[in-house]
């Protein structure tokens, strides 16, 4: 949206390399979630944060509650389990990855919906009128 408003490509790329930035470190994953202080909305309305959960999620995942002496769920080297540290530090719950990927998707369909109205409407295919 930002790029069809910018009156020259220039412009349109310095502005999102700023919101690009601002959503990486307010994604949970440089920033941790509880040191976010005065932008926490940001992470909620960010599409990275849904994106690295979700994925942290499914690839880390392991029911270290079950497991026995015979555990196969990977550890670190002081012995704690990455999914445990890992879901504590990033505030990540294997039981929403459902929810999260049906909030980027909506995003997604969101950002897609947006781009094609302000494609539409400000004519920028359209060649210049003489």
């Amino acid at each position: 949206m930002i790029t069809f408003l910018a009156p020259v490509p220039t412009l349109a790329a310095f502005a999102m390399s700023i919101v690009t930035s601002l959503w990486v470190s307010a994604s949970g994953v440089v920033v941790l979630l509880s040191d976010i202080k005065f932008y926490r909305w940001m992470y909620w309305s960010n599409p990275f944060q849904y994106a690295m959960n979700v994925m942290t999620s499914i690839s880390f995942y392991c029911n270290t509650k079950g497991c026995g002496s015979e555990c196969k769920c990977p550890r670190l080297p002081d012995g704690s389990y990455v999914w445990d540290r890992s879901a504590t530090l990033r505030s990540l719950s294997h039981e929403r990855i459902e929810v999260d990927i049906l909030i980027l998707s909506a995003m997604c369909l969101l950002f897609a919906s947006l781009a094609s109205v302000f494609f539409v409407v400000l004519k920028h295919n359209s060649p210049p009128h003489t």
